[in-house]
């Protein structure tokens, strides 16, 4: 699916509000996220740590993580139970990690390199070449983790 075919009426989006710590400066806000584990703080690798004054501001911003999707992929066809715990597709996302189960963005020395070397992880349009790789014979699956 591409961002073409979503319909851009749908704007909207279901939440479940759990606290609201909107009077709180922001070193504060991010200790209580932080105290509270309502926060994920490292980079699309689950490796690095971010600092959370860099992190996207918009949810349009955010960047895929490949092996997330992959985590939620597993979880979606029973490869594991979903549970209350937080961020369980990310541990599980660094797990996948570990095993490298991925492949690598291309890396190219070319001066106009191609979209998909650019975004390796669209699953929209640089996936399909890759589904060997993942097992995926439905890159559907892969939607929900898909970067704009």
């Amino acid at each position: 699916m591409s961002p073409a075919d979503i319909d851009n009426s749908l704007r909207f989006v279901a939440i479940n509000v759990q606290a609201n710590f909107a009077t709180d400066n922001l070193p504060e806000f991010f200790r209580r996220m932080v105290e509270l584990n309502k926060i994920w703080l490292y980079d699309e690798t689950n490796m690095r740590l971010l600092n959370p004054h860099t992190m996207p501001t918009n949810i349009t911003h955010l960047v895929n993580n490949p092996y997330r999707s992959l985590a939620w992929a597993v979880r979606n066809n029973a490869g594991y139970g979903k549970t209350d715990e937080s961020f369980a597709d990310f541990v599980w996302a660094r797990f996948f990690a570990s095993y490298n189960l991925l492949p690598k963005p291309n890396s190219t020395g070319a001066a106009n390199p191609s979209y998909c070397d650019l975004n390796p992880y669209n699953i929209a349009f640089c996936y399909p070449r890759d589904a060997e790789y993942i097992g995926a014979g439905k890159p559907e699956l892969f939607w929900f983790s898909y970067s704009w």
